[in-house]
């Protein structure tokens, strides 16, 4: 099956709702569940650099960037 994924951080923000993303075709692997169904899709294509660091980017309150986990830089 094939799959055309779009994303968004958040589903509104300043009381105006988000814009969709599109990451990009995929097929779907893999599913489980019901209500929610959780999907595993493998992208045709990596997503963009900057696209995965805006959704996957924690700040901790020391104020330094992790991404899964494991420090990048510090601000």
């Amino acid at each position: 099956m094939n799959l055309y994924l779009f994303v968004r951080k958040f589903k509104v923000t300043d009381n105006s709702t988000e814009p969709y993303i599109y990451i990009g075709k995929g097929d779907v692997t893999s599913f489980h569940g019901n209500k929610p169904i959780t999907t595993e899709i493998t992208l045709h294509h990596e997503v963009p650099m900057s696209l995965y660091l805006e959704f996957t980017l924690e700040f901790d309150s020391c104020r330094h960037i992790f991404i899964n986990s494991r420090q990048v830089e510090s601000l």
